[in-house]
């Protein structure tokens, strides 16, 4: 079984290098490269907030107390330091930080733990948000590479690669949503596949770094029960419980549980804040003018804001299961996980501008398959760019020092938070408009961009490899 194991491992290998070596991969390496060169130059030049700060302290502390990570971290006296991640998050803190200074000892180095003094900690802070931006790219273009033409996935790649949201969050501002986001799309292509065990284990993952992505778990229960059959969703909520367990295990010891420890530092974090509607999220109550109303404040008689959020977002969540027991296909699931990660940001309540970040990628990915969802990759790159944008030129006072007044206006595409989240609501109405009447939305002008980015011989070939899998 191990020799037939490396013969598979050599042939993989082989298939890979073969691919690399060929004109898509070569146009691969090309689009991997230009995304990296931009991604290095700008890194460990910028940094926006202290988020990133906010990481390197956390990773300090990991190292130094592993197993007290929240009580010490959370005796901080700047409390917008307290760690409030989960441990998937401390962990991958706590290594990088290990690494960084491990090397310097390693060749001599005398490397600074102050982050603004010191552009490669910049850098190494965020690395692992970098390649998982990269590793997710990877993942678009080879998708797109199976369903249309090579200059196509290339432009289409691109796009994502120098979108000036995506730079900002990731390469700007340092934060590691691209991190759950890589996460999250793995354990979707696990679960298009009918692999529960993996789907299972990486949403843990998922959640184990933000709480956040626990919506794709009813997503991923429904999906593997109706099409994988009930032993795969057997399989995956297993793994799923286990994955968690493993990463909690260290913070659930006895005789003083660092969850409890957790649990009073998001207290804390929670007591900084102002529990507004929508903190710099241009959403649902940004269009209502409601954005700054307490989020617990009575909205339609005495139900609050958090109340009404959830009880839409529990409405758009039955009709994207309901949809997948009727269409079980790897397209329509990336156009429910996209429509989940829009309506999360859209009617959710306590929203920051990145919180929008993973209906990029997934509407990126439905979009390989229903073209109409194209329309909805753009205005929604276009509208996080302006709001993530927003939020930077106002972190500064006055925001002129950085950029002039009219320079950012025309940025920003002259949009209002007003206006964005007006946008943002049509952006989600109409997703799901695609998702219930995928027949009646072909969109005048699609079936003509379809024949020029797609080969002719695509489909033949999707049956020749279709068959030769059944055979």
């Amino acid at each position: 079984m191990s020799v037939e194991n490396a013969r598979t491992g050599d042939s993989v290998l082989m298939r890979a290098l073969r691919w690399l070596g060929s004109r898509r991969g070569l146009a691969y390496l090309a689009l991997m490269a230009l995304a990296l060169i931009v991604r290095v130059i700008i890194a460990p030049r910028i940094v926006v907030t202290q988020d990133l700060l906010t990481y390197t302290t956390w990773g300090q502390v990991f190292d130094q107390h592993p197993l007290h990570v929240y009580s010490v971290g959370g005796m901080n006296p700047d409390k917008t330091l307290v760690p409030l991640y989960p441990p998937v998050a401390m962990y991958l803190f706590g290594a990088v930080e290990k690494i960084y200074f491990g090397l310097g000892a390693l060749f001599g180095l005398s490397l600074s733990h102050d982050l603004m003094a010191s552009p490669s900690l910049m850098l190494a802070m965020k690395t692992p948000g970098i390649l998982a931006d990269l590793a997710l790219l990877t993942i678009l273009y080879v998708k797109a590479c199976a369903h249309m033409r090579r200059w196509a996935a290339w432009l289409l790649g691109a796009t994502y690669a120098l979108s000036p949201g995506v730079l900002i969050m990731v390469v700007v501002w340092g934060q590691s949503d691209s991190i759950v986001l890589l996460l999250v799309a793995l354990g979707l292509l696990m679960l298009a596949r009918k692999q529960g065990i993996w789907a299972g284990a990486l949403l843990a993952l998922a959640v184990g770094f933000k709480p956040q992505p626990i919506i794709y778990l009813p997503l991923a229960l429904i999906y593997l029960t109706r099409w994988g059959g009930a032993r795969q969703a057997l399989r995956g909520m297993v793994a799923f419980l286990l994955t968690t367990l493993a990463v909690w295990l260290p913070y659930l010891l006895p005789p003083h549980p660092e969850v409890i420890a957790m649990g009073r530092n998001l207290a804390i974090g929670a007591s900084n804040g102002f529990p507004a509607a929508s903190h710099t999220g241009w959403n649902l109550w940004f269009a209502l003018g409601l954005q700054q109303r307490n989020a617990a404040a009575p909205l339609i008689g005495s139900y609050s804001l958090t109340e009404v959020s959830g009880v839409l977002f529990i409405v758009i969540l039955m009709i994207v299961l309901l949809g997948f027991w009727r269409d079980g296909s790897e397209g329509r699931l990336w156009a429910g996980a996209a429509i989940l990660a829009l309506s999360f940001f859209a009617i959710g309540t306590l929203q920051y501008e990145r919180y929008l970040f993973p209906a990029l990628g997934l509407l990126f990915l439905a979009a390989i398959s229903h073209r109409r969802y194209w329309l909805l990759y753009a205005v929604t790159s276009l509208i996080y760019m302006a709001n993530y944008e927003a939020t930077m030129f106002s972190y500064w006072d006055p925001p002129s020092i950085i950029v002039p007044f009219d320079v950012q206006r025309a940025l920003m595409l002259y949009l209002t938070p007003w206006l964005g989240g007006v946008i943002v609501c049509l952006a989600l109405v109409t997703s799901i408009a695609f998702f219930v009447w995928p027949e009646r939305f072909g969109l005048p002008g699609l079936s003509g961009l379809k024949r020029l980015i797609m080969p002719a011989d695509v489909g033949a070939g999707r049956e020749r490899e279709l068959a030769r899998r059944t055979v």
